[in-house]
């Protein structure tokens, strides 16, 4: 298997980062966006483009790759050209106080990015280093179908989850900007795109977030993007600790185009409420921060917040669903100061048809998704052991989030109840519905989902801790901001407030190092083959010996998979029965797996032809139990040959049928 030197990977990285963000900072920057909240959208929209390119690639009949996902971006910044030609723009935001904290800004952010990005890194061990987590193994095989098939289209990619291969639909946002990487070594470009996904988009989009919520304080965007890196439930820990890579990659995303579509509620309500209040046409209407709005500022951030939305969407769905469920408490403020206005102002049936086709419209669609197929393939998810009412509460409260708890989280995000008053103090009522919802739904999860709420997030409460903090960060570092600049009034005395300080460098430098040496070591544990205490798929042995395995060209392996028999196929290209778990099986696979009693049967040998078996991959320990394929592992074949062996897996050159 290939190996990537340090100088590549360093190369492939920075090209990452180039294509994940110049296409969405161009096309943003020609429909007026500008400063954080440009450099937040800018992945979403990114993804949005390579995925709509990626299904009419498909559609065209042509191979995915770089030349037809240049020509969508193209085609994307030539969109932004006519929006722009239109007088389709946005006018730009006045932040006070955001060009005097710039270099703060811009040191907050590199500190969080390094304390997301480095301990991981370090702690993996290599960028060419296996994450042995089964959704990584899955991602992997998805990887390998895209450059078998060229085709990274989410009406495509499901065929892996199918025995007979048939196209199904599944969102491959996510893998379509991964297989652009120009790396030979699978294992490297699954790290290298997890980390360009899920590591700079979180930070900025945080920080981005706290400029909406917290416009009065200018350097809570700089804090909270520290602190987005320095906690340990963040969507690089999402992906490490469980494999979900393009789940987290699309709640890294999320924040950013959380802060965004606040603002683009905002503007509608402002004029919708200026509109009723005054019985004016809303044109030339001011909006938040005093800046005059028209009809085309108002479409120029619908189209901006649907792009983010649709990138969301096809990288993760209940990434778009966690968007919705935030963005609702900003909606319904803005119903309900608009409907005041209109029944102030005499227009009694606007004030109450407005709110009733909101909710309508919101319920209708709700429950349209909710009983939809892609939901039902959530809803059925079975997760861990369930907490009680009181373990569920007391984890939300005071920050243990199932996520990689720390201390250092918990004492972060512990005071999010008393950013949520100060915010709504401040003017943002809607940020207490945020934090109401993101406990609502971290609670459902935690108990097993008793209400159902948390159900669309497959009732992980290890997938809903990122919900949750990106609320509870951004509220608690807000209120840390507030108490710190009220303490500093309080301490006129300079040497007061240079104790105050030492302590606080040497609190930062404590948490810093708490935190790093956490996520370093909790994910050594995972990548290091050796490691005991957490399952494995292969060992150190195991490794090697699939790399230096040398099977019949063409020749298909069947293999549990929980065994190393999927890892043939997602890091060498040999065909296996088995790929993923949970897989609709072909009429071949299941004469097969009924019949593993007598392999000399006419039926199993038709069906191992047809297939291609020829060899048997077995494994004592496997990754975990499996009532299916536990007896692939057990299987006796009288005249079949070991060809490999390695610690506790073996692989097996079966017979042909005529002498079994």
């Amino acid at each position: 298997m290939p190996t990537t030197n340090a100088f590549l990977a360093l190369a492939v990285f920075g090209f990452g980062i180039l294509l994940l963000y110049a296409p969405g900072v161009l096309t943003l920057r020609l429909v007026g966006l500008r400063g954080l909240s440009l450099a937040a959208l800018a992945p979403p929209v990114t993804i949005a483009a390579l995925s709509l390119t990626a299904i009419l690639t498909r559609f065209a009949g042509k191979d995915w790759g770089l030349v037809p996902a240049t020509i969508g971006l193209a085609a994307t910044f030539g969109a932004a050209l006519v929006l722009r030609a239109l007088g389709i723009v946005l006018t730009p935001e006045h932040v006070p106080g955001a060009r005097r904290f710039k270099t703060v800004l811009v040191v907050g952010l590199a500190a969080g990015l390094i304390l997301a990005v480095v301990p991981v890194a370090v702690g993996a061990g290599g960028v060419d280093s296996l994450l042995q987590r089964w959704d990584a193994v899955y991602h992997l095989s998805a990887l390998r179908l895209i450059e078998e098939t060229r085709s990274a289209s989410s009406l495509t990619v499901g065929a892996l989850s199918y025995g007979t291969g048939q196209a199904h639909v599944y969102p491959a946002g996510w893998h379509a900007f991964a297989s652009l990487l120009p790396l030979s070594s699978p294992t490297a470009v699954l790290n290298l795109a997890g980390t360009l996904t899920a590591g700079p988009a979180w930070v900025l989009g945080c920080a981005a977030l706290a400029r909406r919520v917290w416009p009065q304080l200018p350097p809570a965007p700089a804090l909270v993007g520290f602190a987005a890196g320095l906690i340990t439930a963040t969507p690089m820990s999402l992906w490490v600790g469980w494999g979900h890579l393009p789940n987290a990659a699309a709640l890294a995303m999320t924040p950013g185009v959380l802060a965004f579509g606040i603002g683009v509620l905002e503007r509608a309500g402002v004029s919708a409420t200026a509109r009723f209040g005054s019985g004016v046409d809303p044109a030339g209407s001011p909006g938040p921060g005093g800046v005059t709005i028209g009809w085309q500022q108002h479409a120029a951030g619908v189209v901006v917040l649907a792009a983010g939305a649709v990138g969301l969407g096809l990288t993760h769905p209940n990434a778009f669903l966690a968007l919705a469920a935030l963005a609702l408490p900003v909606a319904v403020v803005a119903v309900d100061r608009i409907s005041r206005t209109a029944w102030a102002s005499g227009r009694r049936p606007a004030a109450v048809v407005l709110p009733a086709v909101v909710a309508v419209l919101t319920v209708g669609g709700a429950l349209a998704f909710v009983k939809s197929p892609l939901a039902g393939a959530v809803t059925g998810y079975v997760g861990d052991e369930p907490d009680g009412p009181g373990a569920a509460v007391g984890a939300v409260l005071i920050g243990w989030y199932e996520l990689w708890p720390h201390v250092v989280t918990a004492a972060v995000v512990i005071g999010a109840p008393y950013g949520a008053v100060l915010a709504w103090r401040r003017g943002a009522p809607w940020s207490a519905g945020m934090l109401a919802v993101v406990w609502l739904l971290y609670v459902d999860a935690a108990m097993g989902g008793p209400t159902g709420v948390s159900a669309l997030w497959y009732t992980s409460p290890a997938r809903v801790s990122v919900v949750t903090a990106m609320v509870t960060v951004v509220l608690a570092v807000g209120a840390l901001v507030h108490a710190g600049a009220a303490a500093a009034r309080r301490w006129p005395a300079e040497r007061s407030r240079a104790i105050a300080a030492g302590a606080l460098v040497v609190l930062l430098a404590a948490a810093i190092v708490a935190s790093s040496v956490y996520k370093a070591e909790r994910t050594a544990k995972l990548y290091d083959p050796a490691a005991t205490g957490v399952p494995r798929f292969v060992t150190a042995a195991e490794l090697e010996m699939l790399a230096d395995l040398d099977l019949e060209p063409g020749a298909a392996v069947l293999g549990s998979p929980f065994s190393g028999a999927p890892l043939l196929y997602g890091l060498r290209g040999v065909p296996v029965v088995f790929p993923i778990a949970g897989q609709v099986w072909s009429p071949a696979q299941q004469t097969i797996m009924d019949g593993l009693d007598d392999l000399s049967d006419p039926e199993v040998c038709a069906a191992l032809e047809d297939l291609g078996v020829r060899y048997l991959y077995q494994d004592s320990r496997p990754y975990q139990a499996s009532g299916d394929y536990q007896r692939l592992d057990d299987l006796e074949v009288p005249g079949s040959e070991v060809v490999a062996e390695a610690d506790t897996a073996r692989i097996l050159r079966l017979p042909d049928c005529a002498e079994m």
